[in-house]
C-alpha cells in the first residue's frame, strides 16, 4: 500500500480543524486549540487542490482562536493574512475576513477600526446568497456587534 501525501494532507487538514473547532467551543484545553488550528492550516498549506478558501478559513480559524485568548496582536495578525487571502473571494469569505479583524481590533482597543471593519463586513453579508451561510455570518456579526458595544 502506498502513501498519497497529498491525501494524507487534506485528511489531517479536515480532522485537526474540526479538533480545533471542538476546542474552541469547549474551552478544555487552549494549547491544544492552538496546536489543532495551526496543524489544520498547516496542512492546508501542503494540499496542492488546496483554494485561497481554505488558506482564508484557516487563517481565520487562527485569528478566532487567537482572539478567543484574548490574544489581541496575534488575532489582528492571522486576520490581517485572512483579508489578505480573501479580497477575491465570494462575499461570504470576504466577510468573515473583516469579522476577525473587527474581533481583533475590538480586543486590541480601537472601537472605531473595529465597527468599520464591521461595517464592511454587515455591507457583504447583504451579498451573500446562500441563506445558511447568510444566517450564520449574522449570527456572528450581530454577537460582535454586541460585544462591541457593551
Amino acid at each position: 500500500m502506498e502513501f498519497e501525501a497529498g491525501l494524507a494532507h487534506r485528511t489531517f487538514a479536515a480532522q485537526t480543524f474540526n479538533a480545533g473547532w471542538d476546542l474552541m467551543d469547549s474551552r478544555s484545553d487552549d494549547l491544544q486549540m492552538l496546536a489543532a488550528v495551526h496543524a489544520s492550516r498547516w496542512h492546508w498549506a501542503h494540499v496542492v487542490e488546496a483554494s485561497d478558501r481554505e488558506r482564508s478559513i484557516g487563517v481565520w480559524q487562527c485569528s478566532r482562536a487567537y482572539a478567543l485568548l484574548n490574544e489581541a496582536s496575534m488575532a489582528r495578525r492571522m486576520a490581517v493574512a485572512c483579508l489578505a487571502i480573501s479580497r477575491e473571494l465570494p462575499p461570504f469569505y470576504l466577510g468573515y475576513a473583516h469579522e476577525a479583524m473587527a474581533r481583533a481590533l475590538g480586543l486590541g482597543g480601537d472601537a472605531p477600526a473595529a465597527k468599520a471593519h464591521l461595517l464592511a463586513a454587515e455591507n457583504l453579508l447583504l451579498l451573500v446568497e446562500d441563506p445558511e451561510e447568510r444566517s450564520i455570518l449574522g449570527d456572528d456579526l450581530r454577537g460582535l456587534m454586541a460585544q462591541l458595544n457593551g
